[in-house]
């Protein structure tokens, strides 16, 4: 049992920001980390403040289609959602997968209702362990 319990600990102490768990505690947890990191990705945008965020926020709506799981969803002031993912694995689809995780974040971002002129503006910002443009 020791041994196992040392195999736990040294894994847990070589872990770093690309360990999902960290990662999404880290982002989730300290708003001025997540502010700094959307303006330095986005500066164009002069994002001032990230409100609400949530982590591990799971989109699966029905049976039959495919959910997601956000890594960390941030909100900014002017009411613009952004989802932050880690992704230290190329599976050679991220493109769809970005796509399909843009398309599931836009479909919140408009009320029943409203006019599409209306839709807020959303964001899905992967950060990668790869160069994903090879």
């Amino acid at each position: 049992m020791w041994k196992i319990e040392r195999e736990v600990e040294l894994k847990w102490q070589q872990a770093t920001i690309k360990n999902d768990l960290i990662f999404t505690w880290l982002f989730f947890e300290n708003k001025k980390l997540t502010l700094r990191l959307l303006q330095i990705i986005l500066p164009e945008l002069n994002i001032k403040k990230v409100g609400d965020t949530q982590r591990e926020n799971n989109q699966k709506k029905n049976k039959i289609y495919r959910g997601v799981r956000f890594d960390v969803l941030a909100e900014d002031e002017k009411g613009r959602t952004y989802d932050i993912e880690m992704q230290v694995a190329n599976n050679d689809d991220l493109g769809k997968r970005i796509s399909y995780y843009q398309g599931k974040l836009s479909a919140k971002s408009l009320n029943e209702g409203k006019k599409f002129f209306e839709k807020r503006d959303t964001y899905v910002i992967f950060i990668c362990d790869f160069d994903f443009l090879v």
